[in-house]
């Protein structure tokens, strides 16, 4: 590349850089045609049933924190109010439930990260296969 001085790389024919990557990176950008990459569509499944198994973890931790709430004695019928079921234990922060929210948030983000990746992967296939099967 040092032979074309003042000439901007992308304008360099293919030949002009190194074997390898750098001339197989060269070629691809050289027509969006040749653009071939794998999806890895199998990790991203993968990874998706993981993240699944992860939440469903998490939504069974919070069911059983919410069983356990309703069998305390004297248990307040309006705890289905978002405030009260946060701040439980005698007016003392429910600090589980709300770490425990913040593990499923950040899971769930990851989750949906993940899944829209896939799909776009796919053809947004994931998407359409998934509305499908609710039907």
């Amino acid at each position: 590349m040092k032979n074309y001085p003042g000439l901007p790389e992308c304008l360099l024919p293919v030949e002009k850089y190194p074997e390898g990557y750098p001339r197989i990176s060269a070629y691809i950008d050289s027509d969006s045609d040749t653009a071939l990459f794998r999806r890895f569509g199998i990790l991203h499944a993968r990874s998706l049933l993981y993240k699944q198994v992860e939440l469903t973890e998490l939504e069974a931790q919070l069911d059983k924190l919410d069983e356990e709430d309703e069998g305390k004695p004297g248990a307040d019928p309006n705890k289905w109010r978002l405030g009260h079921s946060i701040s439980l234990n005698d007016g003392q922060m429910n600090e589980k439930r709300r770490d425990l929210m913040k593990k499923i948030d950040e899971k769930l983000e990851e989750y949906g990260m993940s899944y829209y990746a896939a799909s776009d992967y796919n053809g947004s296939d994931l998407r359409r296969q998934t509305y499908s099967a609710r039907s």
